[in-house]
């Protein structure tokens, strides 16, 4: 056991088994919590009443698919070199007045590149039948490739075979098809593996922020806020937040087996080394908790102005701007 002096906490840090730590669950509000538990009976019933296919929005969709009624059911895709034909025409010509803008547009041309990735992923038989001519395409229009390609990375090649759309872009658009496959938990828009259905994609990807925001999370970042989503939390900040309230409350702080206590002061202190760095003048930042028995405010932790963690600075800033729209309100 050693004792930790930090600004205006006593702190004691010693071997704990306590049961929290910051990967455990904290039983959050009733206000924070999903409307609803979804579970894998409520997912397969939906799933059953729900149609898996749709009716082609255009002839270019319609002409995607090869099956009776020509709907659009995300599997049955025409022959890979007419596929590819087709999504590349979309490419090149028509992707810039399909929709009413753009992001609509190529999202829809994205979601049949995913939907055939898919296939493919799903369809051993069909895969091995058609990576030879896909390869074979990418070589005969002298496409960059190698055995280190992604599938994701060729579909995305050859539907914008020809195009002024820089690398970089291209990278983006065969990782969103990577992340949509492997997003990680079951839901309304995935399938018992945790993979986006295709019908779904669009609808996914505009629920992280589109097409940029969702190409830039890497598998395992996706499946962090899917983990944080099912415990109620919409970003890991909030879940620290909560954690750090429970810590306060219990006036200890746990993390990987080791426990810091939080001594918790009835005034600032002014007798330690920290209030012997202060020049005349500066400005603290402290952190209180109200002690409703004793009537009186017990201090948890003190900021100082010459932090680099900068809270003094961002506490003083929204004062500011706080002040300011009160004057503005005035006027």
């Amino acid at each position: 056991m050693k004792d930790l002096n930090i600004n205006a906490v006593n702190t004691e840090v010693h071997e704990s088994n306590s049961t929290m730590s910051s990967s455990d669950d904290i039983s959050p509000s009733n206000e924070s919590l999903p409307d609803k538990v979804i579970t894998i009976e409520s997912i397969k019933a939906k799933a059953e009443n729900e149609p898996d296919y749709r009716k082609a929005e255009n002839d270019w969709e319609r002409g995607l698919f090869d099956n009776v009624n020509s709907s659009v059911d995300f599997e049955s895709y025409i022959e890979c070199n007419a596929l590819f034909k087709a999504l590349n025409e979309e490419a090149l010509g028509s992707i810039d007045v399909r929709y009413a803008n753009y992001q609509q547009s190529l999202l829809h041309l994205l979601q049949h590149c995913y939907g055939y990735f898919y296939t493919l992923k799903s369809d051993s038989e069909r895969y091995e039948k058609d990576i030879k001519s896909i390869n074979s395409a990418i070589a005969a229009s002298n496409l960059r490739n190698n055995k280190g390609n992604s599938l994701s990375a060729k579909i995305i090649k050859l539907a914008w075979k020809g195009s002024k759309v820089d690398r970089r872009k291209l990278s983006s658009y065969s990782k969103l098809l990577d992340n949509a496959w492997c997003k990680g938990r079951v839901s309304y828009h995935t399938d018992k593996n945790g993979a986006v259905l295709p019908k779904h994609f669009s609808e996914d990807v505009m629920d992280y922020g589109g097409i940029s925001s969702y190409s830039r999370m890497s598998a395992s970042h996706l499946k962090r806020q899917e983990a944080l989503k099912a415990e109620g939390y919409d970003c890991l900040g909030d879940k620290q937040i909560d954690l750090m309230r429970d810590a306060i409350q219990r006036e200890e702080f746990t993390y990987s087996e080791q426990t810091i206590k939080l001594k918790c002061s009835a005034k600032l202190p002014s007798d330690n080394s920290f209030s012997q760095e202060l020049r005349d003048g500066d400005r603290v930042c402290a952190l209180l908790k109200w002690d409703l028995g004793n009537k009186e405010f017990k201090v948890v932790y003190t900021y100082n102005e010459g932090d680099q963690d900068g809270v003094v600075d961002k506490a003083e800033q929204t004062l500011y701007n706080k002040l300011k729209k009160r004057c503005q309100e005035m006027g």
